[in-house]
């Protein structure tokens, strides 16, 4: 059978189900949706999990592999010509392989027209897999910790010189007029970040879209209070470079959101990331007006938070969005920090063509659909606009 975009994730999850055993191949690795299914497969069965991930270039995100070889055995391939995307399942007597062009990646799993070619005959697979494994050999200890490094000095330093997307991304979003206009923004949104910074929209990492991914399924998924310092970083914008897009906290939040408030937040949270569609608009003012009552819980960490719960609902308002937002909404800078006026932000939202039109079918276009009010920041984010006071508002 074939599988495309359409139904890659819910295959990929349907298969792992019966298999007791993962055999996986891919010429990058980023955290995704993929990811986060095989762990939750992984807790609940006795699932065996072998992977070769790429490294060429640098495409791979070391959280990633470190996530990949918690489940199970890593091995890598750092050739630049290394580039199959193979996923064999085996168990219960059954066994079935995936071949064709998807990167165990969220591009190859979500944001990509892909397509994969499902099989019974496995044989020549298998044995295909078994000499690729021992040819890449067994992980050195410190191996992830030594391309982190490498990783994040190529990210830091990697500059691209402007080329195309000359329009400012409010202009952008200013032109848009259904669901058509904004997805074609969101390209052209990309493009004019892509050749200005280190960070882009639709990038596979370091990306408006990689960020609010991978931290909605934290917020969604996980329990605050035992989350890891690096995903509580994360979850802040505390960490270098596209964690902090939507905007970036103080270090004193680290206390508020995940001491004493941790549960009551996480209530609040957990309500808005799985009500349904017609809880709103009115469970996003209450909701934003309660998480606002916690003690050091101003409108930039309230409305993070929030964004990242339920991207299809919030978007983050901070130092570098706010000029840009009320001039979107058609509202004054100086008020928008006051709950009412925020509800007016969401209500204009709420009103527009685009986000009104139903779920698109195609993968991509889904997935931006899916967080479409958060995606706001990318269009609304200005380095000039952030001030020196930024953490008033964020506070």
């Amino acid at each position: 059978m074939l599988i495309n975009s359409k139904n890659i994730v819910v295959r990929f999850k349907e298969n792992l189900r019966w298999a007791t055993r993962l055999d996986l191949v891919s010429a990058w690795a980023t955290e995704h949706k993929g990811l986060s299914i095989l762990e939750e497969e992984y807790n609940k069965q006795a699932l065996q999990v072998r992977a070769i991930i790429g490294l060429w270039n640098h495409l791979t995100e070391p959280e990633a592999l470190r996530r990949l070889n918690q489940l199970g055995e890593l091995r890598l391939a750092k050739d630049r010509h290394f580039h199959p995307k193979v996923y064999l399942f085996t168990g219960q007597g059954r066994a079935c392989a995936w071949v064709g062009s998807a990167n165990f990646t969220a591009g190859g799993f979500q944001n990509n027209e892909e397509a994969i070619f499902e099989s019974e005959d496995t044989h020549s697979v298998s044995a295909w897999f078994d000499i690729l494994w021992n040819k890449c050999g067994h992980l050195e200890q410190d191996t992830i910790d030594s391309y982190k490094d490498d990783y994040e000095k190529t990210r830091k330093y990697a500059r691209v010189k402007p080329k195309n997307g000359k329009t400012k991304p409010i202009e952008l979003l200013e032109g848009v007029k259904d669901w058509g206009s904004y997805v074609n923004a969101v390209r052209e949104c990309d493009i004019w970040w892509s050749n200005r910074s280190n960070f882009s929209v639709l990038g596979e990492s370091d990306s408006w879209l990689h960020t609010i991914d991978i931290l909605h399924d934290i917020i969604a998924r996980k329990n605050l209070k035992t989350l890891e310092d690096s995903e509580k970083r994360r979850v802040l914008g505390l960490s270098l470079d596209s964690w902090a897009l939507l905007g970036k906290m103080r270090q004193s939040s680290m206390g508020t959101v995940f001491g004493i408030n941790a549960d009551n937040i996480q209530r609040i949270l957990r309500k808005v990331a799985t009500a349904e569609n017609d809880a709103f608009p009115d469970l996003a003012f209450i909701s934003y007006e309660e998480i606002r009552k916690f003690s050091g819980i101003g409108q930039g960490i309230a409305t993070r938070l929030l964004s990242l719960a339920r991207p299809d609902r919030f978007v983050s308002v901070n130092g570098g969005s706010l000029k840009f937002l009320a001039r979107f909404a058609g509202l004054k800078p100086s008020t928008l920090g006051k709950p009412d006026n925020y509800r007016k932000l969401l209500e204009y939202a709420y009103d527009q063509s685009w986000f009104q039109a139903s779920e698109p079918k195609h993968g991509f276009e889904a997935s931006i659909w899916r967080m479409r009010i958060a995606l706001l920041d990318c269009f609304v984010y200005s380095h000039k606009n952030k001030s020196s006071n930024d953490h008033s508002l964020q506070q």
